[in-house]
């Protein structure tokens, strides 16, 4: 264990080759979640019946509420679960609105753009949380 660990430390053995190749495995394997993702979508929903980015929903319902003029809607439960079946359809789960207030203005600015554009960007900003 002892000497694996020492392999390991080094360094010697991780070059140019190798990380091209995990970088491509990762591409690969990212390429492949996602194109099975859309293949099996259904719109806005996934094959399990879930919004595409669940909980990415939560904060497209809340923006889009706050654009509707009801900037306090989010936090009520029932209202914004309204919204989230208005947008996805009424056998949608419910995805809580747990954020505070001042979320609610990239919520809103998210909610000006159609919801899969707005994934994108929101994903796309925020990939290393993927």
């Amino acid at each position: 264990m002892a000497g694996l660990l020492e392999i390991l430390r080094d360094g010697n053995w991780l070059n140019a080759a190798r990380i091209r190749l995990w970088a491509l495995a990762v591409l690969a394997a990212s390429a492949s979640g996602l194109f099975y993702l859309v293949i099996t979508s259904d719109g806005l929903m996934d094959y399990q019946g879930r919004p595409l980015g669940t909980d990415f929903a939560s904060f497209y319902a809340a923006g889009a509420l706050v654009l509707d003029g009801h900037a306090t809607a989010p936090f009520d439960q029932a209202l914004h679960y309204a919204r989230q079946q208005a947008l996805f359809g009424t056998s949608t789960p419910y995805y809580a609105w747990l954020y505070p207030p001042f979320f609610l203005f990239a919520a809103g600015a998210l909610a000006l753009l159609p919801y899969l554009l707005a994934l994108l960007v929101c994903r796309e900003r925020h990939s290393h949380y993927i």
